[in-house]
């Protein structure tokens, strides 16, 4: 009876060392015997087909080894402009170079957007200074996260301006409507529908 690397090394796991094994041994274990049982490979030959088929997995942050979560750190740090460097974005995170350089194309966090959904906007606003930034603040005021805002030129002293934004799914579209029409200085507004 042959085995395939797969069976040997879920076979040594569940051997005499499985104390010594770590979480992400484990999890590593349980991921591979889940693929050599349930998929019925029996080679690491045929998964190669199974990954070029599905190139992404959601997998809970506790079983993963920590680097991953100090790539992504390291990645905002870069973003946000609080470091220089990919090489000071690494140090900062706590990991070596090498590390951030081998997984920075390869890992990105996941944002739950279940929770909210997107609505755009189309508003004419008086001409008048700090309306705009009054109709900002009062979406600001109900918890709208604005995406994109575009501004055309004003005539006939109205000024039409867009607004794309992100709310909580259970905020009604005429919620949002209502309360923008009780800003001082909106003569209209419309939702677009996509």
């Amino acid at each position: 009876m042959s085995l395939s690397l797969c069976d040997g090394f879920c076979w040594k796991a569940a051997g005499s060392d499985f104390l010594e094994i770590s979480k992400v041994g484990l999890a590593i274990c349980k991921l591979l015997w889940y693929i050599c049982v349930y998929m019925k490979h029996s080679s690491f030959l045929e998964v190669d087909e199974v990954t070029e088929q599905n190139k992404f997995l959601l997998v809970d942050l506790s079983v993963l080894p920590e680097v991953f979560t100090k790539v992504v750190e390291a990645k905002r740090y870069m973003a946000q402009g609080k470091a220089k460097s990919y090489s000071d974005a690494a140090k900062m995170a706590g990991i070596s170079r090498s590390a951030f350089y081998k997984y920075k194309d390869k890992v990105y966090p996941y944002e739950n957007n279940s929770l909210t959904r997107m609505l755009t906007l189309n508003v004419m606003l008086l001409d008048e200074p700090g309306i705009l930034s009054s109709l900002i603040t009062g979406l600001y005021r109900i918890g709208a996260n604005i995406v994109t805002i575009n501004q055309n030129i004003p005539a006939d002293g109205v000024a039409p301006v867009s607004v794309s934004l992100r709310i909580d799914r259970d905020r009604s579209d005429e919620e949002v409507v209502s309360h923008v029409q009780q800003i001082e200085g909106v003569v209209s507004v419309r939702t677009v529908n996509a």
